[in-house]
């Protein structure tokens, strides 16, 4: 196998023409160089150079072998900067993954934050169901995802911070009757096409209060918040997000009977227990942790991390 030390020591010699400067360059004696060159001659079984009146001269091959010595070199030069670099989290791939409605509400601020920070950090995002999330992170396909709270189950696996609580809004384009309405109810929401991410009529079919629950299902369901504003936008279909979602000009309806009902889902931020992450994945970490605290108010005391 051959060994970066005396390629490099080969480089050296090749530029300087002579083993007196060389080994000065390389701080060795020259003995030491001559045992270094002779090792990776018999390593490639072949003679690199021929000494002559002026110095050393390449052979052929020895010159094809500089070539290749020079790129090999470069190369890890580039490793040792990229991971040094890594080190210093100025730069790295970091995989986030969050659930449709929280991804919309912090995702983009996340981004713009690190484009804002000049870090060299690049960013890769799903936006998926917490069980999908979850195998995910177990098999290092994420670095964190924010989500809903997570199973208790998996908690050895898992490092839970929760971030505050997603409480369901109800927008409609300004348009819609019921924007200028001067009280709008439950019933008066189930009078209209309701829509959401998937995981809204999974909450609704765990509620215990079946009646509105019924009133809320959504009619159109999709995970693609992209898709969800732009229907908003277009008819009278309700849409049925959390307040810290990017929804523009939509109203946000004040529902006169709601009172304590829909208290909202505890929103968390979902890291690996077990797994070291980047110092690129740590710095993106506190990022989204503070945009998603902005997102959705406070952390409720009484609901611990598990």
């Amino acid at each position: 196998m051959l060994e970066i030390e005396k390629l490099h020591q080969f480089a050296v010699l090749a530029r300087h023409g002579s083993y007196t400067a060389a080994a000065a360059v390389l701080h060795v004696s020259q003995p030491t160089l001559t045992r270094s060159i002779q090792s990776l001659e018999n390593t490639l079984q072949t003679r690199l150079l021929d000494r002559g009146r002026n110095g050393i001269e390449l052979t052929t091959i020895g010159v094809d072998v500089l070539h290749h010595a020079e790129n090999l070199l470069r190369h890890a030069s580039n490793i040792e900067a990229d991971i040094a670099s890594r080190s210093r989290g100025v730069r790295g791939h970091v995989r986030i993954g969050a659930g449709p409605m929280v991804g919309a509400s912090v995702i983009p601020h996340v981004v713009s934050d690190i484009l804002n920070s000049g870090l060299d950090i690049s960013v890769s995002t799903v936006l998926s169901k917490t069980s999908t999330m979850y195998a995910m992170l177990l098999e290092g396909e994420l670095d964190f995802f924010l989500s809903r709270q997570p199973n208790p189950a998996w908690g050895d696996k898992l490092e839970t911070t929760v971030v505050g609580l997603g409480r369901p809004q109800f927008f409609v384009r300004p348009e819609h009757p019921l924007a200028s309405a001067n009280a709008v109810t439950f019933a008066d929401l189930g009078e209209y096409p309701r829509m959401c991410a998937t995981a809204w009529n999974e909450v609704l079919r765990m509620s215990n209060e079946p009646e509105l629950a019924q009133l809320l299902y959504a009619t159109i369901e999709s995970d693609d918040t992209g898709i969800l504003t732009h229907i908003s936008r277009e008819t009278d279909t309700i849409l049925i997000s959390t307040a810290g979602m990017l929804t523009g000009d939509l109203v946000a309806l004040d529902i006169a009977d709601r009172g304590d009902a829909l208290p909202g889902d505890v929103v968390t931020l979902n890291r690996p227990a077990q797994r070291t992450l980047s110092p690129a994945a740590l710095h993106v970490i506190e990022i989204a942790h503070r945009r998603a605290i902005a997102a959705y108010g406070s952390v409720p005391a009484e609901t611990p991390a598990s």
